[in-house]
């Protein structure tokens, strides 16, 4: 029988940053079914809808939320994942087998936030799980204060950077190699799980259901920054470095590049998107390649190609849907006129970054240009102000 169907509609009420969620829940056929908001009912929710569909999740497990339409929040399929492909679903079945089977997540000792190794039952490492609760700044961080807040990369809010990591799969379509990635609702086993080798963390305890991003755990043979960036291939980190470009990632690093060697080649695979799309260009930015010579080297006519097909309106209604605010929607918009630029004026990625990133104290030509422009600070839509465009070309143009 089928379950009972929760529609939900969530609306952005304009110049705020508050939302109208309204949850309606559908009668059952099953009459074994039960939930804890009888059906039919209407619920009204104040909050931003991934933070009601957790609190449908707490509230009644079994329920179904059904696509609106596109210019809502174009919410999961089931209340308990967030499926981009059949070979996900495959991965969070495996997933459960190993819960159900008592092989328990390993914590990372790595990172400023809460990362577990999850496990197939016979113990092999298959995905990377970052619950919401646990990321830099909110409040479950086990590895809270290791970081000062204000230190932390990007104006990203807590508890979101589980959608970026979702959007940086679900943009990247296999281009530069974003490993597979969803969004789950997991429950652990009710005892302590510590972490290889952080004696800090010796007492963390993970208990009770979480939601969060899953990412397929990609084997390696190390990270970029542990072997010479000369052994990288030319287009590997032309792709990543686009990728960062247009999501304008403000943590890339050379620990968050896996080497994965084959007979021919040590390639690269990007992970750890948390605090791509930032709200703002507030905090200064700067890409590991940068220091890379293959980023001087001109773009492929396939990465030139690559950019001439993006979209920002097409992406930013799949940002949208995914819940991500009009701010860090404008950040993708800026990050893909800056790649389309550069295909139109022939420039680097090297020429590129060198616009985006700040040298020393001083803030970059892009942020001294989105603060005289007033980018961000305009409530509303996604778009940018009507003079951005031809100011970024002009400023771009004389900065090489």
């Amino acid at each position: 029988m089928e379950p009972s169907a929760t529609f939900l509609i969530s609306v952005e009420v304009p110049f705020t940053e508050l939302f109208l969620s309204l949850a309606v829940v559908l009668p059952t056929e099953d009459p074994n079914q039960t939930s804890v908001i009888p059906t039919p009912a209407i619920q009204l929710f104040l909050g931003k809808p991934e933070d009601v569909m957790q609190r449908l999740v707490n509230i009644n497990q079994s329920c179904t939320v059904v696509n609106c339409p596109s210019q809502f929040f174009d919410c999961p399929k089931s209340v308990n994942h967030y499926s981009p492909s059949p070979q996900y679903d495959e991965l969070l079945e495996l997933v459960h087998q190993g819960l159900e089977a008592g092989v328990r997540p390993t914590l990372c000792s790595e990172g400023i936030g809460g990362t577990y190794f999850l496990k197939s039952p016979s113990g092999e490492t298959l995905g990377v799980y970052k619950p919401r609760d646990e990321e830099p700044g909110a409040i479950n961080n086990p590895k809270s204060g290791m970081v000062p807040e204000r230190s932390l990369p990007g104006d990203v809010p807590a508890e979101t950077g589980y959608l970026r990591e979702l959007a940086a799969y679900v943009l990247d379509k296999s281009f530069a190699g974003v490993p597979l990635t969803g969004l789950a609702s997991l429950k652990f086993p009710e005892d302590e799980l510590k972490g290889p080798s952080s004696p800090s963390l010796d007492n963390h305890v993970l208990r009770g259901s979480k939601f969060g991003s899953l990412q397929q755990f990609v084997p390696h043979l190390c990270n970029s920054d542990e072997l010479g960036s000369g052994l990288f291939p030319v287009d590997n980190v032309h792709k990543i470095a686009l990728l960062d470009v247009r999501v304008m990632n403000t943590d890339r690093h050379g620990g968050n590049m896996l080497v994965v060697k084959d007979k021919e080649a040590h390639n690269l695979v990007p992970i750890d998107h948390a605090f791509c799309l930032p709200e703002s260009m507030s905090k200064p930015v700067w890409f590991e390649w940068m220091g890379w010579s293959q980023t001087k080297q001109p773009l492929s006519e396939v990465c030139k190609q690559y950019i001439r097909d993006l979209s920002a309106d097409e992406d930013c209604k799949l940002l949208a849907g995914l819940g991500l605010t009009a701010n860090a929607r404008k950040s993708l918009r800026i990050g893909t006129l800056l790649l389309k630029l550069a295909v139109k004026h022939d420039l680097t990625m090297y020429d590129v970054g060198s616009f985006i990133c700040s040298t020393g104290d001083e803030p970059s030509q892009l942020e001294l240009l989105v603060e005289e422009l007033h980018v961000y600070s305009k409530s509303g839509d996604d778009s940018l102000p009507s003079e951005f465009a031809d100011r970024l070309e002009s400023c771009l143009v004389k900065s090489n």
